[in-house]
């Protein structure tokens, strides 16, 4: 009868649970959140501009005002979705 040897394995990673604030998916979604912002600053500037510019025409007006109304709509959604992540997130942990 062979006896089986007890094999140990490094963890690879510096993190011990994946659901800590600071592991790789918090990072992950903190840089997601800061470029979506960014681009919604750019859209909000964007749909600004085309409504300065519009000179008076209706339909500009109209694609400018519906990129801001759809960009703030975005955002809502987007923050929105993090704080019910998060939320969750934390349920799962036990935090308080």
């Amino acid at each position: 009868m062979v006896a089986a040897q007890s094999v140990s394995l490094d963890n690879p990673l510096p993190i011990d649970n994946i659901l800590e604030s600071s592991s790789y998916i918090g990072i992950i979604i903190k840089n997601i959140l800061g470029i979506v912002g960014a681009l919604s600053l750019l859209l909000l500037v964007y749909g600004g501009i085309s409504m300065i510019i519009a000179g008076g025409n209706e339909t500009k007006i109209a694609k400018a005002k519906s990129i801001i109304v759809y960009t703030a709509i975005g955002l809502v959604i987007i923050f929105s979705s993090y704080t019910i992540i998060n939320f969750v997130l934390q349920a799962i942990r036990g935090a308080n």
